[in-house]
């Protein structure tokens, strides 16, 4: 094993998103090329009633129920790293209350979204560019800087974090536009 580099990182970085991109594109220009632009935010939807479709569904609602746990136990412990502090593992009194936090808030979003597409176009417009340009590009940013690292690179993750907020904030204001007007 290699040790940690910013080199080997941004290596790593750029291979991740070209295997996105390989299986990314092809899927969704075929969901585009099939549906046209009615294309609904959730495509088990274009294909009508059909009794493999509706297992489909039902696979779909089993495994959102089943990694609700996973998330929410990540969520409680990143919030409570957040509030308490990581010097130590949350008590069950903290976690409890976190719990009883987080639970009525994903439930009370869940009522509220007309669709799961609006969560996902949200989820996307937020958590993505926080996951996939944000992060990575100030995580390779901070890295450099601590490895004394200067040049062309560091600038350029801060471009591309810079970007990233104003991709999220245009993607959040777009969503938010398309709900309000309904369109």
């Amino acid at each position: 094993m290699h040790p940690y580099t910013p080199a080997s990182m941004l290596s790593i970085v750029f291979s991740v998103f070209a295997m996105v991109l390989v299986f990314y594109i092809p899927i969704s220009l075929c969901g585009y090329f099939n549906f046209g632009s009615s294309i609904q935010s959730n495509i088990l939807r274009n294909f009508g009633d059909d009794t493999r479709f509706l297992v489909c569904r039902l696979g779909l609602g089993i495994m959102m129920i089943c990694s609700y746990p996973l998330v929410q136990v990540s969520t409680r412990s990143a919030l409570g790293r957040l509030v308490y502090g990581d010097s130590q593992e949350l008590s069950y009194e903290h976690k409890v209350k976190l719990s009883m936090v987080i639970l009525p808030v994903t439930v009370v979003v869940a009522y509220v979204m007309p669709s799961f597409g609006v969560v996902l176009a949200y989820n996307g417009a937020i958590f993505g560019t926080l996951q996939q340009l944000i992060f990575p590009s100030l995580a390779f940013y901070f890295i450099s800087q601590k490895a004394g690292i200067k040049g062309c690179s560091s600038t350029i993750a801060l471009v591309v974090a810079t970007l990233g907020v104003v991709v999220a904030c245009i993607g959040t204001g777009a969503q938010t536009y398309v709900l309000m007007t309904g369109q």
